[in-house]
């Protein structure tokens, strides 16, 4: 599977759009430089893992979506029938 900067970049600003977030709230919560939320959300960049896990947490998505803009929620959802 192939990973395409520009659409992860898009997913990431999208969703903290979304929660009327700005990067410098990102960056106080996550702990990146403006410079560097700014390189993820442009595509010029692929966040660090480290950097996935706290996105996920500040924009409430998980890793999966933010990589592959697709949810597990539909796996975890058949697990609690």
């Amino acid at each position: 599977m192939e990973l395409d900067m520009k659409t992860i970049g898009k997913r990431i600003r999208d969703r903290r759009k979304e929660l009327h977030l700005t990067q410098t709230d990102i960056k106080s919560a996550v702990g990146i430089s403006s410079g560097n939320i700014s390189d993820i959300e442009n595509g010029k960049r692929l966040p660090a893992a480290l950097t996935l896990v706290q996105l996920a947490s500040v924009l409430q998505c998980s890793i999966d979506w933010m990589l592959t803009g697709v949810s597990p929620i539909k796996e975890s959802a058949a697990f609690s029938s």
